[in-house]
């Protein structure tokens, strides 16, 4: 089971036109991680909830990430993001880090 979400850097209640918004994939490794999405798509709905569409953000990521699997390969999240923008490699490596310090 896995859900794309939507992340808001600058926090799912922002109400800011010029968020910056990314794309995750997140899988549930078994009936905890299976949980964890349940809070995450529940609190997208609730609390992020803004022009349209459900988000969650990096302090949501990190309390429900336990059990969770996360996909970065789309050109929407926020490695993708990085690497067009031309980031530099210790950016990039630096966001890889905090990714695998809460997966």
């Amino acid at each position: 089971m896995g859900v794309e979400f939507l992340i808001s850097r600058k926090g799912r209640q922002s109400r800011d036109k010029d968020n910056d918004i990314y794309e995750i994939v997140l899988l549930a490794k078994n009936i905890a991680g299976y949980r964890n999405l349940i809070q995450l798509v529940t609190r997208s709905q609730m609390e992020g909830y803004y022009n349209g569409r459900p988000r969650i953000d990096f302090e949501l990521l990190q309390e429900y990430a336990q059990d969770l699997i996360a996909l970065s390969g789309s050109m929407y999240g926020e490695l993708g993001q990085l690497i067009i923008m031309g980031k530099s490699d210790d950016v990039i490596i630096e966001r890889i880090e905090y990714y695998r310090s809460i997966f």
